[in-house]
């Protein structure tokens, strides 16, 4: 099978540039399932259906075009699911044979494509990969180990090195009385996950891989003095960070994976009372964290860097008064300072930063705010960006640089304050972002670019009048790639560098069906060399692959 691709660039009679991606691909791509790109040892995957094969994994091959893997089940889909871990010369992902459901193995090749054994994911993913709250998966060392029943039904930890032959049973789950592992993870030579038991309890383990190696961090003596309920862990600096429930009393324990140091912090005077463990995140080397004294619903500020010594109050975020923290999303990895909020259960709520010291712990953003948006929001290092409303000119966007002098709304956007919205989500380009603007309801959007400065701060193109849906924002070298979905319900897909000459619609000569697939609000692009790789519906006739140079705009 042959792919060609090339690349024109024209400037239309239009005030915007044109990218001409290749016609739609011999491979029509008509099923309508999930289309997710994955790359391992610089190869790529897809999840597609040729119209032919079934939904099967297909692969670029050394000229980056695409072909079929492997036709795991020929009368019909293998429907493949990627492991979200990997081994280092092996994908991974489970697929149905004309047998059942098995776990796989591939090197990039259909030589190299292998079952290795027939088993069955206990908890299934999505959209072509394997995502779970409850982690049914890791990798510990050279290994990967994952929760499943074989044919027979026997639940267990199986492992395997991405070979037929170093793949096997790990911990016999059955044989140990457990009835669920939730949130399998790894911790320097040990696999650490929660269980439900047979007999209900919960417990939290530790193991080497093996049966005989599997064991409580808690003994059977502590266990009875606590109540019964699930525990829930979080891996931060390589120490476990959990919350029990002693006497009805939230007691925080530290712990490295072995019982002899796996303690409580300060339990016998002072005790903490604790929402779980609500991590906020991590900066230099310490896990920021929420926790409220006994009997209290004002939650402070604490850091821990996995001792009792450094496991410390930092401040108290609303003396006297009542709040929560949140943690913002894409808080990392970019992150220099840490960004949390707190809301002070009436209505009011405050955008904050620390450093790591009581002194550098700020609030940032005045008393008038009644509102953050914090699943809306962009940082990277110091900036961030953020949806916020105040009673005088309702939802506006905020910028910040990780100091209250550098904090402030950026420029009224909509008129009014009762009706309009502001929806970004995804990467910077320089400092700057692309935001909607809801003017009217959810029927009309316009699009904005902004560098944090009043005079940066512009409808970005009035090409780009008629939005129905948010936009999100993916980086590849010096372009910022988007969506846009009109309220005639067509997608178009664009790239900027936030010139006139660097803004394009990606979109070949005569499409008739302007569609640009996408995953939810998330672009589903991939780089591979020199070029970025998508899927879209153009001429209404199925999915087809395209790509486009990564590279600078060339005009014609």
């Amino acid at each position: 099978m042959l792919i060609i691709f090339t690349i024109l660039i024209t400037t239309t009679s239009c005030s915007f540039n044109t990218i001409v991606p290749d016609k739609h691909s011999r491979v029509d791509l008509t099923n309508k399932e999930w289309y997710r790109f994955t790359e391992h040892n610089e190869i790529g995957y897809v999840n597609c259906d040729d119209g032919v094969n079934g939904l099967e994994l297909w692969v670029f091959d050394d000229e980056n075009e695409l072909k079929l893997l492997k036709d795991i089940n020929p009368n019909g889909n293998s429907d493949p699911l990627v492991l979200s871990e990997h081994l280092d010369s092996y994908l991974l992902f489970m697929a149905t044979d004309d047998i059942g459901m098995g776990l796989w193995s591939t090197d990039g090749t259909e030589s190299g494509t292998r079952l290795l054994k027939h088993l069955e994911i206990v908890e299934y993913g999505y959209g072509g990969k394997l995502h779970s709250y409850k982690s049914p998966i890791t990798r510990l060392q050279d290994k990967l180990y994952i929760k499943a029943k074989d044919e027979k039904g026997s639940f267990a930890l199986w492992s395997t090195d991405g070979t037929p032959e170093g793949t096997k049973l790990a911990v016999d789950l059955d044989f140990l009385e457990i009835n669920n592992v939730i949130n399998l993870q790894s911790l320097n030579d040990k696999i650490i996950f929660a269980s439900e038991e047979k007999s209900w309890n919960a417990s939290l383990w530790a193991s080497d891989g093996t049966t005989s190696g599997t064991h409580k961090l808690l003994s059977d003596e502590i266990w009875g003095q606590l109540q019964e309920e699930p525990i829930y862990f979080n891996i931060y600096l390589s120490m476990i960070y959990f919350v029990i429930n002693d006497s009805n009393n939230y007691n925080l324990w530290i712990s490295d994976g072995t019982i002899e140091n796996t303690y409580p912090y300060n339990r016998d005077s002072d005790s903490l009372k604790l929402n779980r463990l609500k991590p906020l995140g991590i900066l230099n080397n310490n896990l920021f964290f929420e926790a409220s004294p006994i009997g209290e619903r004002n939650y402070q500020l604490w850091l821990s860097d996995g001792t009792k010594e450094k496991t410390r109050f930092l401040k108290e975020i609303t003396p006297g008064g009542s709040s929560q923290l949140d943690k913002f999303y894409r808080n990392e990895p970019f992150i220099e300072k840490l960004f949390f909020m707190s809301d002070t259960y009436e209505d009011s709520v405050s955008l904050w930063c620390t450093d790591g010291t009581t002194k550098g712990t700020v609030r940032l953003t005045p008393p008038e705010l009644n509102n953050i948006q914090f699943y809306r929001c962009i940082i990277e290092g110091s900036t961030m960006y953020i949806a916020a409303s105040t009673e005088e000119y309702g939802e506006e966007l905020w910028f910040s640089d990780g100091t209250p002098e550098g904090t402030r709304m950026v420029k009224e956007t909509i008129d009014g304050v009762e009706e309009g919205g502001l929806w970004f989500e995804g990467d910077m380009l320089d400092g700057k972002i692309l935001f909607a603007v809801e003017n009217d309801g959810f029927a009309e959007h316009t699009l904005w670019a902004t560098d944090g400065t009043e005079d940066g701060t512009y409808e970005f193109h009035r090409e780009l009048d008629d939005l129905h849906s948010p936009i999100y924002t993916k980086r590849i070298g010096d372009y910022l790639y988007f969506n846009e979905q009109s309220n005639n319900d067509n997608r178009r897909f664009w790239r900027t560098d936030f010139t006139d000459e660097g803004t394009a619609i990606i979109m070949p000569e005569g499409a008739t069906n302007i569609v640009q697939i996408e995953h939810g609000f998330y672009l589903e692009i991939v780089l591979l060399g020199d070029y970025v790789y998508f899927f879209a519906d153009y001429y209404g006739k199925g999915k087809s692959l395209y790509r486009i140079s990564s590279r600078e705009i060339v005009k014609e």
